[in-house]
C-alpha cells in the first residue's frame, strides 16, 4: 500500500516509516500538514491511504482531513489520524477518518492499515 504519512517528530516520523516499510508499504513522509498538502500537487501517483499526526505546527491533522474530505480526488482515500492526544478523537470519526492513539504505537497503525 502506498501511504502518504505525516509527522513533525523527525525520530518518530523515522520509526514510523521503518515499522510500515518492515511489513511491504511504500511510506512518503513529510513534517507538516502544509508539506503533506504540497506533496500531493507535486507527486502524480496516487496514495493508498493517509496517515497523519495532529498536533503539528501550521496546521493540524485534523484541518488535513477537512481539507482532503473537501476535495472530491481525495473523498475516498483511507485516512488515520495518528495521534496521542483522545480528545481528538471523536472529531476525526465524524470526518470519515480512522483513529489510532500513538500509544498503542506500530502495531495497531499496522493492523488499521490492513483495514483497508
Amino acid at each position: 500500500m502506498r501511504i502518504l504519512f505525516a509527522d513533525d517528530d523527525d525520530e518518530y516520523r523515522q520509526r514510523v516509516v521503518a515499522a510500515l516499510e518492515s511489513v511491504g508499504h511504500v511510506v512518503v513522509a513529510v513534517a507538516s500538514g502544509n508539506a503533506f498538502l504540497s506533496w500531493l500537487d507535486y507527486d502524480e501517483e496516487s496514495f493508498e491511504a493517509f496517515v497523519t499526526d495532529h498536533d503539528m505546527p501550521g496546521m493540524t491533522g485534523l484541518d488535513v482531513i477537512r481539507i482532503l474530505r473537501a476535495d472530491e480526488r481525495y473523498r475516498h482515500v483511507p485516512i488515520i489520524l495518528h495521534s496521542g492526544s483522545l480528545s481528538v478523537s471523536r472529531e476525526a470519526l465524524a470526518l470519515g477518518a480512522a483513529y489510532v492513539h500513538k500509544a498503542n504505537a506500530y502495531g495497531a497503525l499496522i493492523a488499521a492499515l490492513k483495514l483497508f
